[in-house]
């Protein structure tokens, strides 16, 4: 994965929020998290993340989400 300068919603710690810039991973993971509301510009807020450190529990378009640590590091955020 090539993450650049980027942060990624792994990256955050609770309750940081943050805008995506952009999905990375295979079509059928960009497109599962394009289908809940990732998608660029989008607002994400991290909620909470398990003790073991999966799932991580996120905020996006006023709904809540469970993703795995894997998928989270799909989503890459705006820089700043």
């Amino acid at each position: 994965m090539i993450r650049e300068n980027n942060r990624t919603l792994a990256d955050l710690k609770a309750p940081e929020t943050a805008r995506v810039h952009s999905l990375c991973g295979d079509a059928v993971v960009q497109q599962r998290l394009a289908e809940m509301g990732l998608t660029r510009g989008s607002k994400v807020r991290l909620v909470r993340v398990a003790p073991l450190g999966d799932p991580v529990q996120i905020e996006v378009l006023d709904y809540q989400l469970s993703l795995r640590r894997r998928e989270c590091e799909c989503v890459l955020l705006s820089p700043g």
